[in-house]
């Protein structure tokens, strides 16, 4: 497997800085972890598409909370 330092630098990220977002004490850009999901082998559509909208009448990408 790879270590969080690993991935980090795979995506060009302080492995600090990926420690405290994957913690939940962190925020980073949408670009970002479009990159770690890659990395990960997540596939980005697939997960958006297991969720329902988070306000009914919207689609997914218009999105303004994330469903629970």
């Amino acid at each position: 497997g790879m270590s969080q330092s690993q991935l980090a630098r795979k995506v060009g990220m302080q492995p600090s800085h990926l420690n405290h977002f994957l913690r939940g004490r962190g925020d980073i850009r949408a670009s970002r972890l479009i990159l770690l999901m890659k990395e990960m082998g997540i596939d980005l559509v697939e997960c958006l598409s297991q969720h329902e909208p988070a306000i009914k009448g919207t689609t997914e990408t218009e999105w303004t909370t994330w469903p629970e």
